[in-house]
């Protein structure tokens, strides 16, 4: 009986084991396919590399935030930036917020909030005017939950929008405020 627990104990680890070994070659695969001429591998590597949660990816990505890459490749890298939670990639996400297009704008308010820097805190104040990424905002510095994104979140609690109101009122809770 005993022999056999521990035969089950040692095979969970080697699966653990392999599943690292894996986890770090589809990390290396999809890294070299950054590469790759064609935008739909290219895209995919990004996304992948986004969901696999790798660090030393991130400083690759970024170099697709520039606009010479296609507006599909950048808001993937953005969102990809985001899921990382990659704090290096806040001073690039930060110009894009006055981007025109709202869909990357709105993944770079986000990518923000996921990130949990307090950098973005005063950049996305500023999208608190912004009525396509206004809600997201909120959202966003809530997420961040720094004492810093307080002041004005609470001056939206007097909004006349309720969904405002009610949104603010949760990112408040989430900085711990109370309020």
């Amino acid at each position: 009986m005993i022999k056999n627990f521990v035969i089950i104990i040692c095979a969970g680890g080697l699966l653990a084991i392999s599943g690292c070994v894996g986890k770090d070659r589809q990390v290396q695969n999809h890294m070299a396919w950054l590469n790759s001429g064609n935008p739909v591998i290219r895209n995919r590597a990004i996304t992948q590399l986004g969901t696999l949660g790798q660090q030393k990816a991130a400083p690759v990505l970024r170099k697709f935030l520039s606009r010479e890459y296609p507006r599909d490749t950048r808001l993937l890298t953005v969102r990809a930036l985001g899921n990382l939670g990659d704090a290096g990639s806040v001073e690039l996400l930060v110009p894009i917020l006055a981007e025109p297009d709202t869909d990357i704008k709105l993944a770079t308010v986000e990518a923000l909030g996921k990130i949990h820097d307090q950098r973005g805190i005063v950049p996305l104040a500023g999208m608190l005017n912004d009525q396509d990424a206004q809600l997201t905002a909120i959202w966003a510095l809530g997420n961040i939950r720094h004492t810093n994104a307080t002041p004005c979140l609470t001056g939206l609690l007097t909004s006349q929008d309720k969904f405002v109101r009610y949104n603010a009122l949760q990112a408040l809770k989430k900085i711990g405020s109370g309020r």
